[in-house]
């Protein structure tokens, strides 16, 4: 369920109002459901107000990509120039587990024993 509503997130972008925002809560309330999951299992516990937060930036940000939004424009021989904020940036920030930093760039830690099996090892004491 969605911690967010379009009022919330357009407090923080502005949008065309021929754009529904739903998707764009949608998509953010699941990745952020995935990253106060990760970081319980990591330890972590963020606040509601955090994961709020994070979902709103969120929205935003997958918002944005759908549509730019402008610095500056002109409509003699078409010119344009694109903010450079950075709301997944802003949402990554509330977030002390460090989770969003790892679903977002599909960057994850993995560890494989290389050693002997258990029943092919040998004792310290009893090693030459």
């Amino acid at each position: 369920m969605a911690r967010v509503d379009e009022d919330d997130v357009r407090l923080v972008i502005e949008t065309s109002g021929d754009i529904s925002m739903a998707p764009f809560i949608r998509a953010a309330s699941l990745l952020t459901d995935k990253v106060r999951a990760c970081a319980t299992s990591r330890g972590y516990t963020l606040s509601d107000a955090q994961l709020l937060e994070i979902e709103r930036y969120l929205a935003a940000h997958f918002y944005s990509l759908r549509d730019p939004q402008y610095k500056s424009k002109s409509t003699e021989r078409a010119s344009a120039s694109f903010m450079d904020r950075d709301w997944l940036a802003t949402a990554k920030m509330f977030d002390d587990s460090g989770c969003l930093e790892a679903l977002t760039t599909g960057k994850r830690a993995r560890m494989a024993w290389l050693g002997k099996p258990k029943s092919s090892q040998i004792d310290y004491d009893d090693r030459d």
